[in-house]
């Protein structure tokens, strides 16, 4: 039994399932986080509507 099939810890989950886990949850906060990190500083510009790349 290698290290990834090893269960991580009482709930049984394997060490490959986990990081499996860890990448698909870092997958969907990064998808949350980047309009935001877009939207922010195009609101702080002068002009009327959106333009990217904010001037």
């Amino acid at each position: 039994m290698g290290f990834w099939k090893k269960p991580a810890s009482e709930t049984q989950i394997t060490h490959a399932d986990r990081l499996w886990l860890y990448v698909v949850a870092l997958v969907i906060m990064l998808l949350l986080v980047i309009p935001t990190v877009i939207v922010v500083p195009m609101s702080f510009s002068d002009s009327q509507y959106l333009e990217f790349p904010p001037s």
